[in-house]
């Protein structure tokens, strides 16, 4: 075989083989690439779905809320407790068993609205349901003492403004569960007279099943929906046999067919925890799961909700990316082919025309041009033969031709490489401007260099927008028109906590908090963006994993001074005062942040009349702060807690 065939032949199978590598790798990236995405859809599901469900809870609650607080409630109530009679009309009542009926026509999923009294047993005052034959106001005796049940009794008995919230279970009417089945959850609110005492309660009852079927349709028809209480007894599930079993006497739970939820159940943390894992018949099953409390008053009672999916839906939407990149595979393969052949052609033509030319020479006859100012192999033997036909004269001069016309050539190529640099630079102005296009219109499988480049772009932006933003947000405090609240502290902290959650457990970073005063007189929409920028300042600049994040509270004669404090960096004390400016860093690590975080935590303790300043030492960095001298919240204080994040 000649050597030209053999070198052909091995490019030929280098090519062949190098194209399959890649397409095998190619093909096995994109299948686990979409069902991560997959995987992660589910979690955004959840997520998105939980968020639905708190917000309408709340509307739920501020109905109550607006219901209770009506001058017409008390001024009913007062007047039944004066001796009017339960029986007897009023126009009073009749006016609020209007707005109770335009509630429920507003509120397709509310089935019942009551009024009810203290006196005479816990009687019902004002009474309108829904009924198959539309709203109906129950009137006389038709009206019933509540006194006995177990929502009337808690309601009475938690404090004023509070919430009560029933667990979902399934309605009962004569002490028997109706038929067919009607779960309800049953939201109430105390009345109470001029000195604080409670004389009735304003109460709501949502029909669970046909909120939930309105509230998370889209969810149920895509994936498979679940929903329990904080027992893990399922509220929802595909198989509506194994609904409210604790109810009928035959328990399902959550943590029995998928026993890797049992944790979730024992966990005192209120954040979500999502969870992949597989069920109890060891099938490849994904599901993704996150609480959501009922009542940000009570921290016991909650539901789950959970959206699961099996590997196999998972990888389904693999299937086309897969066939697709084993076509356009199997087409580069067969391209690179075409392309090896030319490329096998070009680099053997030298070595076959030096052949040709040997031939001819040995002939006598005129020899072919040849490669002679190549500095490889091939411009050795050109050289070597050329030196040989130095003697004969003729072929001499043919030589000295070929010489002339490859100076020329050469003069050619180098006017149009001149030419193409300046005709290639309009291009490329042009493509640095659209440069902001690509982050917008990158494909989802683009290669992951293409996709790092875009995303280093996407940081710069970001890095910019950021700063943008820090800036706007520097000069809004000063001037938006906003008014002091009574808030919780450690609520807004948990809640600035939560975006930091993988960063907490993936760095076992250790949470401790202060006693805090249960209520304080703050701009809450302020304090909650103190407290991101202090949290955000820890998590940056602290680089050793395991440290401690406390979050501290002190009572001075002047008001609460509050704080946030971190182990495992410090600040020299001479810069304790400047990391307050503008552009101002605290640390090495100079290239994150804004520079503009803790000015605008130092223009937000001055906006609430207050200071902050910064405590360091070799291991511990302390920013404390004040909301002014006349921040003093409840001496009940709330239960000081250790955890990890």
């Amino acid at each position: 075989m000649k050597i030209t065939s053999r070198i052909r032949l091995l490019v030929l199978l280098s090519v062949i083989v190098t194209a399959m590598c890649v397409g095998l790798t190619s093909f096995r990236a994109y299948r686990l690439l979409i069902t991560n995405v997959q995987e992660e859809s589910l979690s955004q599901t959840t997520d998105s779905e939980s968020r639905r469900l708190k917000l309408a809870l709340k509307e739920y609650q501020n109905d109550v809320h607006l219901l209770a607080s009506l001058q017409l409630v008390q001024a009913i109530v007062e007047e039944f407790h004066q001796g009017v009679s339960f029986s007897e009309d009023s126009s009073l009542k009749s006016q609020l068993a209007q707005v109770f009926a335009e509630m429920l026509r507003a509120k397709p999923f509310y089935d019942q609205v009551r009024l009810i009294g203290t006196a005479d047993g816990g009687r019902e005052i004002v009474r309108v349901d829904r009924t198959h034959g539309g709203i109906q106001r129950i009137n006389g005796a038709d009206l019933q003492q509540k006194a006995n049940r177990d929502y009337y009794q808690k309601a009475l008995a938690h404090p004023p403004e509070k919430l009560y919230m029933s667990s979902i279970s399934l309605n009962r009417e004569h002490g028997e569960i109706e038929v067919p089945y009607r779960p309800m959850l049953r939201v109430a609110l105390r009345v109470d007279d001029e000195h604080k005492m409670p004389i009735g309660i304003v109460i709501i009852n949502l029909n669970f099943a046909r909120f939930v079927d309105d509230l998370f349709a889209d969810a149920a028809e895509s994936s498979t929906f679940y929903m329990t209480n904080s027992n893990g007894d399922y509220l929802v599930h595909p198989d509506e046999t194994k609904t409210f079993g604790f109810d009928i006497g035959t328990k399902y739970r959550l943590q029995d067919e998928f026993p890797d939820t049992e944790g979730l159940f024992k966990e005192n943390s209120r954040q979500a925890t999502f969870r992949s894992i597989k069920s109890d018949a060891g099938t490849d099953r994904f599901l993704q799961v996150r609480k959501v409390f009922l009542n940000p008053n009570d921290p016991v009672e909650f539901v789950t909700i959970g959206i699961g999916a099996s590997g196999d839906e998972l990888a389904s939407g693999a299937l086309a990316i897969s066939r697709d990149t084993s076509i356009v595979t199997s087409a580069l393969i067969a391209a690179a082919l075409v392309v090896a052949v030319f490329a096998t052609r070009f680099l053997t033509r030298p070595i076959e025309t030096i052949t040709l030319a040997a031939n001819r020479l040995a002939q006598g006859e005129a020899t072919p041009q040849l490669s002679v100012r190549r500095n490889d192999e091939i411009g050795v033997l050109s050289r070597a033969f050329e030196e040989m036909s130095v003697s004969i004269q003729k072929k001499e001069a043919e030589i000295l031709k070929v010489n002339s016309q490859l100076a020329a050539t050469n003069d050619d190529l180098e006017h149009f490489v001149h030419i193409a640099s300046h005709d290639l630079r309009e291009p490329l102005r042009k493509q640095r401007n659209l440069v902001d296009l690509l982050l917008q219109e990158l494909p989802p499988d683009a290669g992951r260099d293409a996709r790092q480049f875009a995303e280093f772009i996407a940081i710069c932006s970001t890095q910019m927008q950021d700063m943008v933003d820090a800036f706007r947000a520097l000069t809004k405090l000063g001037y938006e028109n906003v008014v002091r609240a009574p808030a919780s502290i450690q609520a807004i902290i948990e809640e600035c906590l939560s975006p930091f959650r993988d960063a907490i457990d993936r760095r076992r970073i250790r949470i401790r908090f202060d006693r805090f005063p249960e209520h304080i007189e703050i701009y809450p929409q302020f304090a909650r963006q103190l407290y991101a920028n202090l949290i955000q300042n820890a998590v940056n600049h602290v680089k050793v994993d395991g440290f401690e994040l406390a979050f501290t509270a002190r009572e001075s004669d002047r008001g609460w001074i509050f704080g946030v404090k971190n182990t495992g960096s410090t600040i020299p004390k001479d810069e304790c005062e400047e990391i307050f400016n503008i552009f101002r860093k605290a640390g090495i690590h100079e290239s994150q942040g804004t520079g503009l975080g803790l000015s605008i935590c130092r223009k937000i303790a001055e906006r609430h009349q207050g200071r902050i300043f910064v405590e360091s030492t070799e291991n511990e960095v302390h920013f404390q702060f004040t909301f002014g001298e006349k921040t003093h919240g409840d001496q009940d204080h709330q239960r000081s807690r250790t955890g990890h994040g």
